[in-house]
C-alpha cells in the first residue's frame, strides 16, 4: 500500500512539502521440520515514512531533501529498536518539458548496518504513450498510457529491507530481504488525483 500527499507550499507549486507511506507485508515459510516454540511462518511488516521538501527553480534545478525513517517489525516486542533512520538527498536538472532527472544518495540504517545507495530519479516522456518513470536503482516503470485515465505497463521493485524479530524465539535476529520484484501493472484514475493500481508478477531472490 502506497499512499502520496504532496502539499503545495505557495501558489507556483514550485515548493512542495512530499509525504509518502509506504506498507509492504510479507510471509516467510521454512520448510523445514522446527521445533514447536519456533515461529514458522513468520509474518514481518514495513512502514517506510518519507517526508521533506521539494524545491524547483525558475533556471530549471531543484533540490529534494526528505527524511525516509522505517518501521520494521513482526508486530512482537515491539520497541524502539524496530524503528531505522533514513534519509534522501537529490539534485534536480530539467533538460527539457519531457525529461527531468535528478541525482542524490539514499541513506539508511539497517539493522545490519549503515547503508547509503546512489540514486538516479527518472521522468522521461517518451512519446504521447510511453514514459518511462523511477528511482533507480530500487524502482521503475515502463508506461503506456492507454488512455487520459489508464496506464500500463512493467514494474521493477527492489529495494533491500531487514526487519527486527521480536518473538523470543529469535533473540537479536533479524530478516533481510533483497528480493527484486518484477511485474505487470494496470494504473486506473478513479477521480481526480485518486488512482487504483493492481499488479501481478514474480519475486526473484
Amino acid at each position: 500500500i502506497n499512499l502520496t500527499l504532496p502539499i503545495p507550499l505557495n501558489a507556483s507549486k514550485t515548493a512542495i512539502w512530499y509525504n509518502s507511506l509506504v506498507y509492504t507485508q510479507a510471509t516467510i515459510n521454512n520448510n523445514e521440520t522446527m521445533p514447536a516454540d519456533i515461529a514458522n511462518p513468520i509474518s514481518i511488516h514495513g512502514f517506510i515514512l518519507r517526508t521533506g521538501i521539494i524545491k524547483t527553480f525558475d533556471n530549471g534545478t531543484g533540490f529534494q531533501i526528505l527524511l525516509a525513517p522505517r518501521f520494521m517489525t513482526d508486530f512482537e516486542d515491539v520497541n524502539s529498536k524496530n524503528w531505522q533512520l533514513g534519509g534522501i538527498v537529490m539534485y534536480e536538472k530539467i533538460y527539457n518539458e519531457k525529461l527531468r532527472i535528478r541525482f542524490g544518495i539514499l541513506y539508511n540504517q539497517e539493522l545490519f548496518g549503515p547503508i547509503i545507495t546512489p540514486l538516479i530519479d527518472l521522468n522521461w516522456r517518451l512519446s504521447d504513450k510511453w514514459s518511462i518513470t523511477g528511482t533507480l536503482p530500487i524502482s521503475a516503470k515502463v508506461s503506456y498510457h492507454a488512455s487520459e485515465n489508464l496506464i500500463m505497463g512493467f514494474s521493477h521493485f527492489g529495494l533491500t529491507t531487514s526487519y527486527r524479530l521480536g518473538n523470543p524465539a529469535y533473540v537479536n535476529d533479524y530478516i533481510e530481504r533483497t528480493s527484486i520484484d518484477l511485474s505487470l501493472f494496470l494504473r486506473q484514475r478513479i477521480a481526480g488525483n485518486i488512482h487504483l493500481e493492481g499488479r501481478i508478477g514474480h519475486s526473484l531472490n
